[in-house]
Formats: structure tokens, C-alpha cells, sequence
């Protein structure tokens, strides 16, 4: 199983939570990427809040709109189903303040992930965009009690999600599969 995140901000500002402060905390030297853009540092290792189904998916989903998702409006709808809700509101260096930040586990989780930094011009002016690269792990185990009742179910375009997994964290931020349900 992959454990999928909206990677892309319609709005074109990324993650515009992960500001400079935000970026200099995780160890990036904001300043030097910014004189050499050719060069761009490597990525760092970070904790990420992920919130599910909240308010960034709305407004993610309302910029999605707005842009028109590649298919029309009438189309969404039934492609909504298909989208991860999870959406990526904030980093760290260490667990311990996401955890406090955002206590709820059923609306949140906070995982390992890789930051980067990678420049572009917008009208003239060089710009920094950060972004969650990478979450750690980036597959999950599916153990084969678990994943028995999900081996022969039809593969069906555009249809709703066939089954429903709870995921847990463990206390070393490691995945794991508590249960599986198909859906049909």
C-alpha cells in the first residue's frame, strides 16, 4: 500500500506554511539558496502534519475547482472519491510540537517525510518553493490476514474506493495496518 498526500497547491504558493522561519527551523539556509538558485541544498529529513478531510482539503478542493482539476466541473464530483484528503499542513524537526499541535489521531497524522527546496522566476523575481518530496515510509505492508478480502475485488474506472484500511503510527513514527474492509 502507498500512502498518498495532495502534493500539489493550486494556488501556486505550495506550502505557503512553510515560510522562511519555518524552513531556516528544519535547516535550510534560506539565504544561501536564494544567492545560488542553480544549486539547490538537499533536502531535509522533517516531521509532517497531514490533516485528513479537514479544512485545507476544502481549500485545496475549492483551488481545484477554480483551476478546473484537468476535467470539467461537472466531472469533479464524481473523480472526488478517487483523491487523497489527506493534505500537508505543517513541518518540524521533531515530533514532539506537531504532537501537541495536533492531538487529534483521527484528523491528523504525523509522519517522517523529506522537505525540499527548489527555485523558479515568477515575473521577474526568483522564488523559493518548498515541498513534502517524500513521505517516510512510502509503502506500507499489507500482512496477508488483512489483505485476503482485498485481493480479488474488481478494478472499476471512476468508481468509489472498493475497501477502507485504518492506518496506525507506532511510538518510532512506523506504519501499520490495523484493519481492512472492502467496501462492495
Amino acid at each position: 500500500m502507498r500512502l498518498d498526500w495532495q502534493r500539489f497547491d493550486f494556488a501556486m504558493n505550495e506550502y505557503s506554511w512553510l515560510d522562511r522561519r519555518k524552513l531556516e527551523g528544519l535547516g535550510f539556509d534560506y539565504a544561501r539558496a536564494m544567492r545560488d538558485p542553480l544549486h539547490p541544498p538537499l533536502p531535509r529529513p522533517a516531521f509532517v502534519a497531514l490533516e485528513y478531510d479537514g479544512p485545507a482539503w476544502q481549500k485545496w478542493l475549492n483551488s481545484a475547482q477554480q483551476a478546473g482539476l484537468g476535467v470539467t466541473h461537472y466531472e469533479l464530483p464524481s473523480r472526488l472519491e478517487l483523491l487523497s484528503r489527506l493534505i500537508p499542513i505543517d513541518a518540524a524537526k521533531s515530533p514532539e510540537t506537531l504532537l501537541r499541535k495536533y492531538p487529534d489521531r483521527g484528523k491528523y497524522l504525523i509522519v517522517r517525510g523529506l522537505v525540499q527546496l527548489s527555485a523558479t522566476t515568477r515575473q521577474g523575481q526568483l522564488q523559493l518553493l518548498p515541498s513534502i518530496s517524500q513521505l517516510l515510509p512510502d509503502t506500507i505492508h499489507v500482512p496477508a490476514p488483512l489483505s485476503d478480502g482485498l485481493a480479488n475485488l474488481p478494478i472499476v474506472p471512476n468508481a468509489s474506493p472498493r475497501y477502507t484500511l485504518t492506518l496506525s503510527y507506532g511510538r518510532h513514527f512506523e506504519p501499520w495496518l490495523v484493519t481492512s474492509a472492502s467496501s462492495q
